[in-house]
């Protein structure tokens, strides 16, 4: 069996340490909360990141020190578009300000691959600004992965959305836009072809601690996502409970 790439060993553990850091977290840096989680596939950007196979997650997040922690792991089951991988951990540092009568934020992200052929880990920045007006929430988004060697390039995505709660009920419909983009380099893994958009349309139910949805996503543009089999329109279904 071939040895562990460093790079990526590194990143697990960094994985289990900030985990372990947030479930450890003192009191007076805010409250810890967790969440596990099952669906019929890990869809990002519009990208199938799981191959079309159902995964399950958890995460755990919370405050400390005025900053925004979370630590997600989601399984991708051999994952060909990340290497072969197993899992993926997502781990998320964040600030949120307002402004006026909105929210700005800025955080960082890095993507960590477990048992993963070769170096897929890699980072990115992202920043946005939320704005809500009754059950209606309007958000947009810019991510930056510069040229990294696991991405072959740099990446850059932008993103709108928009929820709207359904007075009376538990509902929550969800609609969201993106376009995906950067260096040539960069196409192979995060832009299939080239550059491409992607979007979504949803409901959402929530009572309490349970949560539960299912997203009509797709993609258009970028000549390689058809043979990657990402154009096609999909239909994805997720539960989650919270604690």
């Amino acid at each position: 069996m071939a040895r562990a790439d460093p790079l990526r060993r590194n990143w697990t553990w960094a994985a289990v340490i900030a985990a372990g850091a947030l479930s450890g977290a003192p009191a007076c840096a805010g409250e810890i909360s967790a969440a596990v989680e099952a669906g019929t596939g890990e869809v990002r950007r519009g990208l199938y990141w799981s191959g079309g196979k159902g995964v399950i997650g958890a995460e755990v997040y919370g405050p400390i020190a005025g900053i925004d922690a979370s630590v997600r792991v989601v399984t991708l089951r051999g994952s060909a578009r990340h290497g072969g991988a197993d899992a993926v951990a997502d781990l998320r540092l964040a600030r949120e300000w307002p402004v006026g009568p909105a929210f700005v934020w800025v955080e960082a992200v890095g993507h960590a691959f477990v048992n993963a052929q070769g170096r897929m880990d890699y980072a990115e920045a992202g920043a946005g600004v939320r704005y809500a007006l009754g059950p209606v929430e309007i958000d947009g988004r810019a991510y930056y992965a510069p040229p990294q060697a696991a991405i072959g390039g740099s990446n850059v995505h932008v993103r709108a959305s928009a929820t709207a709660g359904l007075p009376g009920t538990p509902l929550t419909l969800v609609a969201a836009l993106g376009r995906s983009a950067g260096s040539q380099a960069g196409g192979s893994r995060l832009r299939p072809g080239g550059s491409y958009t992607d979007w979504k349309l949803g409901v959402e139910y929530s009572r309490g601690p349970l949560s539960a949805g299912i997203d009509y996503t797709g993609t258009s543009g970028g000549s390689g996502l058809i043979a990657r089999g990402d154009l096609d329109d999909r239909v994805v279904a997720r539960a989650a409970l919270r604690f």
